[in-house]
């Protein structure tokens, strides 16, 4: 609903969480209802946030992940020619075993 806020009393949009409980008068016995009212606003903004900052991330690791892919093929794909070539020595063989391995982790 739109409240006034306490403090300057314009209007805004609040989250107000309603919690009913029946209960009795401790002195006389008639039944009752007790009403808790919670201002959530602050925590449901808050939610909002996290949710569209945890799409940010998502966005941003899907982007960083694509680009260190992209040259990290490249390189795994000239490893693999490279052990296609005579003339390598065992231990070139294995650094680019090695290179080509890392790659595909």
């Amino acid at each position: 609903g739109i409240f006034p806020n306490p403090v300057n009393g314009e209007e805004r949009p609040s989250v107000v969480l309603l919690q009913c409980f029946a209960s009795r008068d401790p002195y006389t016995g008639a039944k009752a209802i007790l009403v808790n009212e919670t201002d959530i606003s602050n925590m449901k903004r808050v939610q909002v946030d996290l949710i569209a900052s945890k799409e940010q991330q998502h966005q941003f690791l899907a982007a960083v992940s694509h680009e260190l892919r992209t040259p990290l093929n490249g390189i795994i794909g000239l490893s693999d020619s490279l052990l296609l070539e005579e003339g390598c020595t065992p231990i070139m063989q294995r650094v680019i075993k090695l290179i080509i391995s890392s790659g595909h982790r």
